[in-house]
């Protein structure tokens, strides 16, 4: 993990899951033509860290709030052709679709052979609406969702550190400390993990990135 990354996240007001991300999105290096589905625009935070200087990103939201966004209502068919790209981003937006299924079936339909999906969901998060907020999802879940949409090569990674960093961060989700639980949940994790010479990570993720090809 990129510990730079992390805490400058965090002392930029970045939850906890979104903080640990930073790290996935520097590795990701997007080509061609892309669908950006929920984001809305380029303000966030993978938008600071991903290699997006080959790629042309068209950005979605189910109300456009400026011109230049389409509007995508993810539960129905996209108003695009089959094919139409190279990859799409899927940024913390499956929670809030009720019929993600269609999201990922309609996703890998105007994927060209071989497009990639790259996303994250969470696995640990406390109820946040926007405008609903329906699924928590596990690796054997998503990765059966994916399957069934007709996505190959899909490959998941968890994101956290351990029991204390789940901890601080539904407990900052309540107060105003994240930054100091963050910073002593970390350090403690890393503690028990040396004592017990193992990775403790993976009950305990707070999110899943995902990458999977049609």
């Amino acid at each position: 993990m990129n510990t730079r990354s992390y805490i400058s996240e965090l002392f930029g007001g970045k939850s906890i899951p979104r903080a640990l991300l930073a790290d996935v999105c520097s590795r990701i290096v997007l080509n061609g033509k892309g669908i950006d589905l929920g984001a809305k625009d380029s303000a966030g935070l993978q938008y600071r860290y991903m290699d997006t200087s080959d790629a042309s990103i068209t950005f979605t939201d189910i109300r456009p709030a400026r011109s230049g966004v389409v509007q995508v209502d993810v539960e129905s068919e996209f108003p695009f052709e089959s094919g139409s790209f190279d990859f799409a981003l899927m940024f913390y937006l499956l929670e809030h679709v009720y019929d993600y299924r269609n999201a990922l079936a309609e996703t890998a339909r105007v994927l060209k052979p071989g497009g990639r999906l790259i996303g994250v969901v969470p696995q640990t998060e406390r109820f946040h609406p926007d405008p609903d907020d329906y699924f928590r999802f596990t690796e054997s879940g998503l990765r059966r969702s994916f399957e069934d949409a007709g996505f190959r090569q899909i490959e998941l990674q968890l994101i956290g550190i351990g029991p204390f960093t789940a901890g601080a961060h539904l407990t900052a989700s309540a107060t105003r400390l994240r930054l100091p639980l963050a910073l002593a949940a970390y350090a403690l994790d890393l503690v028990v993990s040396k004592v017990l010479r193992k990775d403790i990570n993976d009950p305990y993720a707070l999110a899943i990135f995902f990458e999977a090809r049609t």
